[in-house]
């Protein structure tokens, strides 16, 4: 073995590089790698992919409203038939919702004599009616001046008729349903806070019988107070009434000979005071 180192290489060192190098660079590098290195990786991936993606909820049907709708009010056909005397002018009529104290029908005066009127109108069924029919001269419909009568029906049913009165006449038919009789419990709670009193005076002449009167309550149709005939010549008679809520009221007052009460024979007056 040589026990010193050669003085030449055993292989002559190249003094020029090779003109190509052994892999062909990157012609365009990249300024920045595509992904930045994690600095420090986690051990698990921050978000876990979604295995089964969620859909909205479905929505709730409601097949049925929570409150049912309020079925209106049954009606029924209200006829009143009205035949007149001789003297049509004289006779009036109401037909009052007692329930609710409308006035739902009406007729009269009349100019046909001796004549049947018909009238009619659909109204609820579950409500109270009073009919009121009035004759102005005091003489009823029937049977000096003639053969004059009344009748309502109800759904084709007779309910109320008749033809003798004096001065007026009224019935009732039908009753209130709870619905309207709790509407009229809380009407009359309302203004029964107003209450007042009426009173009439009356002096007669020297004749009293000839004298009639009524006080009528214009809102509801109702006759709350009247007076006469009376017997006693020169006399003040005096009628009174007390009263809840507001109210118009009509006061008519007749003579049935037509001089009236002042003063070819007396000196009869009248007078409705409000307390």
């Amino acid at each position: 073995p040589t026990l010193s180192p050669t003085e030449v290489p055993s292989e002559t060192p190249t003094l020029t590089p090779t003109e190509i190098p052994s892999k062909a660079p990157t012609l365009t590098p990249t300024e920045a790698p595509s992904e930045p290195p994690t600095l420090a990786p986690t051990a698990l991936p921050s978000k876990f992919p979604t295995i089964a993606p969620t859909a909205s909820p479905a929505p709730t049907l409601s097949l049925a409203p929570s409150t049912p709708p309020t079925s209106p009010a049954p009606l029924c056909n209200i006829e009143i038939d009205i035949v007149t005397d001789k003297y049509p002018e004289e006779t009036t009529w109401l037909l009052v919702n007692k329930c609710n104290g409308v006035v739902v029908l009406s007729g009269g005066p009349y100019i046909s004599r001796n004549t049947l009127h018909t009238d009619s109108i659909l109204a609820p069924c579950g409500a109270e009616y009073t009919f009121m029919i009035n004759d102005s001269y005091g003489d009823g419909i029937c049977c000096s001046n003639g053969s004059g009568s009344y009748e309502v029906r109800k759904s084709g049913f007779a309910v109320l008729s008749g033809k003798q009165f004096v001065l007026s006449d009224e019935g009732s038919f039908g009753s209130c349903s709870p619905t309207h009789t709790q509407a009229l419990s809380e009407d009359i709670s309302y203004t029964s806070a107003i209450s007042y009193d009426i009173e009439v005076n009356i002096l007669t002449d020297e004749y009293p019988e000839e004298v009639t009167w009524t006080l009528v309550n214009d809102c509801n149709g109702s006759t709350i107070l009247s007076g006469g005939s009376y017997k006693s010549s020169d006399t003040l008679h005096t009628q009174s009434i007390s009263t809840a809520g507001e109210a118009k009221y009509t006061f008519a007052i007749y003579d049935s000979f037509g001089d009236g009460i002042c003063c070819k024979y007396g000196q009869g007056s009248y007078e409705v005071k409000k307390n």
